[in-house]
């Protein structure tokens, strides 16, 4: 299967459960939405990190793809698939709050770029046309491509409202990747190894030799996307005195 053909299904695929989960009556109350939310980020993180059972579980570590960072939090996306889990766990619990709020809004804007640009722009895969052979790459399109269908779905269940304010803990989330990244840097280092190797949050080289996959670049990118999206979004659904400009009010910017 090519690469085109899979972003092809793949998108099918996305939208056709998010009008499911949208229209279909029994997944419309806050219970159904909860598990549904908590399900997609509980099916992330597994897909995500399933190269390491395999390879642990089958003794095949040797012929798989696997590395130390299916353990280690080691990529903007990796980080967005844990952040979305710890939503959809307060979720499914009751306890969405302020603060789940304000990583879901993160999560929606740095999670969708992350994911977007991966199963879609990635020259890693579209220059491997059977991917298929390779688990480690299969598992890491799927985890992609099941984040940005819990991207849309904290959008389209109500988790967030989109609006310019976003852009506060759309930047937040990023820099808290970009602390992790100097976290696995300082453990490398006390370890011995060389963390450049490793290359965690893409710091030294771009995930697939591409500059946007930076995780320097990606997390401005990222912010300039949620900016440029919420804008448009409040100019079209927004009446005029809602808008960011009439609201320079800190429960407007606070409040996700």
């Amino acid at each position: 299967m090519s690469h085109i053909l899979y972003s092809i299904i793949s998108s099918i695929i996305i939208v056709t459960l998010l009008l499911v989960f949208r229209f279909v009556r029994v997944f419309r109350s806050q219970y159904a939405k909860n598990l549904i939310l908590f399900f997609i980020a509980v099916i992330t993180f597994v897909i995500h990190i399933s190269e390491i059972w395999l390879a642990t579980l089958l003794g095949i570590a040797d012929i798989v793809d696997v590395d130390i960072g299916g353990v280690l939090i080691m990529s903007p996306c990796s980080a967005s698939m844990l952040a979305l889990l710890v939503v959809g766990i307060m979720a499914v619990r009751g306890s969405y709050n302020m603060f789940a709020r304000y990583v879901a809004a993160g999560v929606v804007y740095i999670g969708f770029v992350g994911a977007f640009s991966t199963v879609y722009l990635a020259p890693v895969y579209a220059d491997h046309i059977d991917f298929f052979v390779n688990w480690y790459m299969t598992a890491n399109l799927f985890a992609h491509s099941v984040l940005l269908l819990g991207c849309f779905y904290l959008v389209t269940g109500g988790f967030i409202k989109v609006k310019v304010s976003n852009i506060l803990p759309a930047s937040l989330l990023g820099a808290s990747y970009h602390v992790i990244g100097g976290i696995d840097i300082l453990l490398f280092l006390l370890a011995g190894v060389d963390f450049v190797a490793y290359n965690p949050m893409y710091f030294f080289r771009p995930f697939g030799d591409a500059w946007l996959f930076y995780g320097y670049v990606l997390w401005p990118v990222a912010v300039a996307f949620t900016f440029a999206v919420t804008l448009v979004y409040e100019f079209i659904f927004v009446k005029p005195k809602d808008r960011f400009y009439k609201n320079w009010n800190k429960n407007y910017w606070l409040k996700q």
